[in-house]
This record gives C-alpha cells, sequence and structure tokens, in this order.
C-alpha cells in the first residue's frame, strides 16, 4: 500500500495548471492577483531591508502600506511578515536579505514553511500568490511550484497562482536632504515635526531637548503640556498628531511609543499626507546619521514617508558632520561603498593570514617530519608535545582533522604501522 502511494505521487505531474493537494489544491490562472475576492490572503517576497521598489512589490506596497508594521515587526530570512488592510491579510515572505540581491531555494522553503504555519494559526484556507521568487528573484517557478504542492499538501489550504502581471508605473520618489542645520533653524514655510512619547510626556517636570530649542523661537510647549492631561485619559493613540501654528509656521506633533514606533510614525506620517495636502517642505530632527543605531534608524523613518509621500521634499537636520547640505541617497551610497572597501580590506588581510598561516603549519610540518625521521616515533612524541598527552598533542596541531589524517598527510608512509616500525630505533618482541 505503501509502495503504491509512492508511485502514485511520484506520477503527479506538478507542471498542470491544476493540481489536487491532497486536502487542498493550487492552480495557475491568467488574472490579476488583486483582483481576487477579499476572502482571499494574498502573498509574495521581499527582503529584510523592505524597499519594495520594483515589480509587484510596489503594488502591495500602494495597496496594503504597512511598512511601519512591517519595520516593527524586526524580520529576518526565512521569516513571514504580515499587514492586514480592511479585514484582508498580505504576507511578505522574507527570503533575501536585500533587495539587490536573490533568495535561494533554500530561503524560499523556510519562508514557505512560516507561511504555512501562520496561515494555519489563523484559520485560512485561500491563499493567492504570483509565481513567488521567478520574477527578478530568477527562481525556477517548477522548483518552486514543487516546493509548495510539497509543503502545503493536506492542509486543506487553496492555492491560486496568479500568471498576469502588470507593470505599475513607478511614483515619484520623495527627495531627502541632509543639512547641518538644527530644526528651529530652517528656513519659513518648513512643517517642523517632532516626535513626542506618549510615556514620557505624561511626567511632570517633562522634558525634552528637540521641543525646548524649537518652543524658544515658536513657543507651543504649554499647549503639548495641557494636552498631557488628554493623554493620561487616553485620548490620544499612537500615531495620533496634534497641529500648532505659532508665528505662521506649522508644527505638528506625532505622538508615538517605543514598543511600536515606526507604525506610529506611519500612521502620523499618513494624518500629515491627508491634513496638509499642499504641503512642500517637512523637516525632522535627525542629529548625526553616521552611528550605525541612528543610521538605521534614520533609513526606516525615511523608507516609510517614502511609501506615503512622493511630492515633498524632507529635511534632516542637525547633523553636524556635514559641512553643507547633502543628498541623502547620495550619502547612503558613499555610506555603503565605505563599508563595502572596509569588508573587502578586512576580507584580504584574513585572507592573507590564513595563507601565512597555513604556510607556517606547512613549515612546521616538513620540519617536523625531517627531524623525526630517525626517532621513533614515542621519543619524538615525548620530545615535543611538553608533558601534554599525545592526543591532547595532536589536537593542538592538527587543526580539526582527525588524528589519523594528520598522520597520513605528514608520515608520507602508506600505514600508521609502517611507519612507526621504519622509524622505530627499538622493537618489542611480543
Amino acid at each position: 500500500m505503501e509502495q503504491y502511494k509512492a508511485q502514485e505521487i511520484n506520477n503527479i505531474d506538478l507542471h498542470k495548471k491544476s493540481l489536487n493537494h491532497g486536502d487542498g489544491m493550487i492552480e495557475e490562472i491568467d488574472e490579476d492577483l488583486f483582483k481576487l475576492s477579499k476572502d482571499y490572503c494574498l502573498a509574495h517576497c521581499v527582503a529584510e531591508d523592505l524597499r519594495m521598489e520594483a515589480g509587484i512589490a510596489v503594488d502591495f506596497k500602494r495597496i496594503f502600506g504597512g511598512v511601519g508594521r512591517l519595520v516593527d515587526q524586526k524580520l529576518k530570512i526565512g521569516e513571514v511578515g504580515i499587514v492586514q488592510h480592511y479585514g484582508q491579510f498580505a504576507f511578505y515572505l522574507i527570503t533575501k536579505k536585500y533587495s539587490n540581491g536573490k533568495p535561494t531555494m533554500n530561503t524560499m522553503e523556510k519562508a514557505l514553511r512560516s507561511l504555512f504555519i501562520i496561515m494555519k494559526k489563523l484559520n485560512l484556507t485561500k491563499l493567492g500568490i504570483p509565481k513567488i521568487g521567478c520574477g527578478l528573484d530568477k527562481l525556477d517557478w517548477s522548483d518552486t511550484r514543487s516546493l509548495i504542492v510539497d509543503i502545503f499538501s493536506g492542509s486543506g489550504i487553496n492555492i491560486t497562482v496568479l500568471c498576469t502581471f502588470k507593470n505599475s508605473n513607478i511614483p515619484q520618489r520623495l527627495n531627502v536632504r541632509i543639512t547641518p542645520s538644527n530644526l528651529w533653524e530652517m528656513a519659513a514655510k518648513t512643517i517642523i515635526v517632532l516626535f513626542i512619547d506618549l510615556k514620557q510626556v505624561c511626567k511632570e517636570n517633562w522634558k525634552d531637548h528637540i521641543v525646548d530649542k524649537v518652543d524658544i523661537k515658536y513657543p507651543f510647549k504649554k499647549i503639548v503640556t495641557y494636552l498631557s492631561k488628554d493623554v493620561k485619559n487616553k485620548k490620544f493613540d499612537p500615531g495620533a498628531i496634534a497641529k500648532y501654528i505659532v508665528n505662521n509656521e506649522v508644527i505638528v506633533c506625532i505622538f508615538v511609543t517605543q514598543k511600536a514606533l515606526y507604525s506610529s510614525l506611519e500612521d502620523g506620517f499618513k494624518s500629515i499626507d491627508q491634513t496638509l495636502k499642499y504641503y512642500k517642505y517637512l523637516a525632522i530632527q535627525s542629529g548625526p546619521i553616521e552611528p550605525s543605531d541612528n543610521f538605521e534608524r534614520i533609513s526606516w523613518i525615511v523608507l516609510i514617508l517614502r511609501s506615503i509621500s512622493h511630492s515633498c521634499e524632507l529635511w534632516l537636520c542637525g547633523d553636524v558632520n556635514q559641512t553643507s547640505v547633502t543628498y541623502y541617497d547620495q550619502y547612503c551610497k558613499n555610506v555603503l561603498c565605505s563599508m563595502n572597501h572596509s569588508f573587502k580590506m578586512s576580507s584580504l588581510a584574513q585572507n592573507n593570514y590564513k595563507y601565512n598561516d597555513n604556510r607556517h603549519n606547512l613549515n612546521m610540518r616538513e620540519t617536523s617530519y625531517q627531524n623525526r625521521r630517525s626517532k621513533s616515533f614515542r621519543e619524538y612524541v615525548d620530545q615535543n608535545r611538553r608533558s601534554e598527552s599525545f592526543q591532547e598533542y595532536v589536537n593542538q596541531n592538527r587543526r580539526s582533522e582527525s588524528f589519523w589524517q594528520y598522520v597520513n598527510q605528514s608520515r608520507k608512509f602508506e600505514s600508521f604501522w609502517e611507519y612507526v616500525d621504519q622509524n622505530s630505533s627499538t622493537k618489542t618482541d611480543t
């Protein structure tokens, strides 16, 4: 019976347009993925950096949003991000680290298995996907399809593969500039954006260095202090905004929590985009971007705002390491080039060290062999091991090779006993 089942599985044509896989089905149709009914959850592949700037990922970002929510999930390769939009789930399979990289069948399998677990936990039975990993990522669809069948077989999950995809117009990219000028020193008609921690603002004698500096030029902090009562009464949720007009300038506070920082910022930026439709310049105090932690934080903020707004200009203020205004994208390229150069130099140095180290070990072994040819094996070991056991001596010198490999590679004789017999000065009678 088991042999018959195995033969039956082997006879399945995985290239059919429609295929039953136990309690469930996978079928391919020539239709737009986003025209499926809302009871389908959708999934596609993305990188850890969540840039989603090409292919079907552009449409996922436009329709479902949720970039900030994905960032808060701190996703790694093999995991699956979740965004829910009007009751419909969108799943983001992390199959590679960087958007300009490529996935492997191994990372694809890990992500698909994570997706399977999530769908079973959420009791979801309908999944719509493109030919995942097989567009810009260059995996072979027949291999990916076989993997899907293997993982989802008998799950009761029906999978629809949508084969038609129309390239969407990539929206204009938000311009971002870095300036050494501080937020409170920006030119007129620049919207000042402040991030207010909901937990901190409720404390007595609440202080924030950036808020205090802005308050000197545009007095508004008293109003925010009054709002703390509303915050305590939970009238402000994370992502809510408060707008103030002081001396004809607009100040916007986005209320955030550290637990859901990027989700809060995403909701706040959406509110700004909807409330202030004709704004042109937005500014935040970034401080020096160079430290890696801050560079990552600012990168996520830029990524989130770029997923929402496309026509304004963002200014990152207070980077004292800059002598003049710098384009953010060029700055990032310079940072990445510097990192790559450092990595290459480090790798070169390590390889050179390994080469010299290997030569040193080889010379030691050759010298060792030459010196011990006329001595008994035991005498040689006793003279060189410095009172350590023979096995410890071998372990220290063989560099993870087995004892027998070490002996066979070093002695240039056919067998260990032949070597011992030929080099021993005395032989024991049995």
